[in-house]
């Protein structure tokens, strides 16, 4: 059973990530064509800093996929070869989260 601290903690994180997800599309759109997966990372990451959230043990960033990556688990893009978005790719983003200091 969930005391009324975790259970307040675990919405204030949800509405955290549904706004962090919108913004990460509105950032997609934005940047159309030039935008690449890494970079989509790199604005989702910034968002959890400017909102005081954080990954969990297991994985240390969200996953951000575009075409074919979408199939590769856990898929992270590096900087040299992240794909650019084209307008038929389809768009992959995990996201997940803690507030900073919560267990």
């Amino acid at each position: 059973m969930w005391t009324q601290s975790q259970v307040n903690s675990h919405k204030i994180v949800a509405q955290l990530l549904t706004e962090i997800m919108g913004a990460a599309f509105e950032f997609i759109r934005a940047h159309g064509k030039s935008v690449t997966e890494f970079d989509v990372r790199e604005f989702i990451m910034g968002q959890f800093q400017e909102n005081g959230l954080r990954f969990g043990k297991t994985f240390s960033t969200p996953i951000v996929a575009f075409a074919e990556n979408t199939a590769i688990i856990h898929y992270s893009p590096e900087k040299r070869s992240a794909k650019k978005i084209r307008s038929d790719m389809p768009i992959l983003l995990d996201i997940w989260g803690k507030i900073g200091n919560s267990k």
